[in-house]
């Protein structure tokens, strides 16, 4: 599979979201690529994000829509490189922590609208209701990553 990989950056705030990207960058490593996980206050400059073959953001669901942190890092860092040539050859995605099922798909909509200003391959994201951080969802988590990780090894 060679080196490629996965750069995940998430805003939690009550730790759904962290739970979320830690399970999916297992998902991720274990089907042989390497995942990086980042608080979107650690995320660093867009070279980092052009470096990555995949990149997926993580977000609480707030009124159906992406969180400001995360907002602000899609205006700020990864509009600067949507045009760029590198992102073509990328896999991206989202996956948010909602209240219901139905705000939550709204916001991974609003996340692939962010993505369609680039020529990348778009992932569907996830979405799973807060609560316990049960065993299933740690499975949908994991499963999401090794589906990230089959898009990439198409790439």
């Amino acid at each position: 599979m060679g080196n490629k990989s996965v750069l995940i950056v998430y805003y939690s705030r009550e730790g759904h979201t962290a739970f979320m990207a830690s399970e999916i960058a297992e998902g991720i490593r274990s089907a042989g690529f390497e995942a990086s996980v980042k608080r979107v206050e650690d995320a660093g400059d867009s070279s980092e994000f052009l470096k990555a073959d995949a990149i997926l953001l993580g977000t609480p669901t707030y009124a159906s829509n992406i969180s400001w942190p995360v907002k602000r890092l899609i205006d700020e860092v990864l509009y600067s490189i949507y045009l760029r040539p590198e992102i073509e050859r990328k896999v991206v995605s989202g996956f948010t922590s909602s209240g219901t099922l139905a705000d939550g798909k709204k916001c991974i909509e609003a996340m692939n609208w962010a993505f369609r200003h680039s020529k990348a391959k778009i992932v569907n994201g996830l979405v799973l209701l807060e609560g316990s951080k049960s065993s299933k969802q740690r499975g949908s988590c994991r499963r999401f990553g090794k589906r990230i990780a089959e898009e990439l090894s198409k790439t």
